[in-house]
């Protein structure tokens, strides 16, 4: 496979990821809402929403590298983690990702008025088996998640601004060889691989896309959705 293909489909994945990023902010959003209006309401925490709660939280978690590893090979040009560091709560949810993936830590372990909370710092083993503390954050995780998510999504729009219109990003996630290929998969019928062998390939239309100015509406959405969260 060509670098630029590979390049394209990177941008593909990235903007995937970034409507996953909507996907599991609400998963986590909705959740810590609707305790805090059982709360209001004079209702105890509902049964299963103390595991629940780090379900859902340990897969918004897991975006951070993801967005991390596929932005280089998107943007040709290296990007660290200091190149992030302005974003609110990084360092806390690479931390949080690496207790949940390596470690398997329930992190959320306070609730208080309606809110869950990490209740305190904890130890995990970095490189080497090293002791790594990990400090708790005073703000409660709906806080954290939604001002994670908008300085995250700024940051990413930003970003992706500076390539739309480049020629090398447009294109369609799947080619022509996906497509002949696929249509061996032992779940296809016969007849079905037998009609697409007959078909006239070169007349199958392959309409073009440009995934970063999609994701672009999606994160300014995020952004403003973000924004009210947080009272802004």
């Amino acid at each position: 496979m060509q670098q630029s293909s590979r390049r394209l489909q990177s941008a593909h994945f990235l903007a995937h990821t970034v409507q996953e990023i909507r996907f599991r902010f609400l998963e986590v959003s909705d959740i810590c809402q609707e305790s805090r209006r059982r709360f209001a309401a004079q209702q105890p925490q509902a049964k299963g929403d103390g595991k629940l709660i780090n379900y859902r939280f340990a897969a918004f978690s897991s975006l951070v590298q993801t967005i991390k590893d596929i932005l280089p090979v998107t943007l040709e040009r290296v990007v660290s983690w200091s190149s992030l560091s302005h974003i609110r709560h990084l360092q806390f949810m690479k931390s949080i990702r690496n207790a949940v993936a390596h470690d398997g830590n329930p992190v959320i372990n306070l609730w208080v008025d309606g809110r869950y909370y990490v209740a305190c710092n904890f130890v995990r083993l970095g490189r080497n088996q090293q002791p790594v503390e990990v400090k708790a954050p005073a703000e409660d995780v709906h806080t954290i998640v939604s001002e994670f998510t908008e300085d995250l999504c700024s940051y990413l729009r930003d970003v992706f601004s500076h390539y739309v219109g480049d020629q090398s990003l447009i294109g369609p996630l799947y080619g022509q060889e996906f497509f002949t290929t696929a249509i061996n998969h032992p779940a296809i019928p016969e007849f079905a691989q037998r009609l697409y062998g007959e078909s006239d390939h070169s007349a199958l239309k392959l309409d073009p896309s440009e995934p970063l100015s999609e994701a672009l509406e999606e994160l300014d959405s995020l952004v403003a959705l973000c924004r009210t969260a947080n009272g802004n």
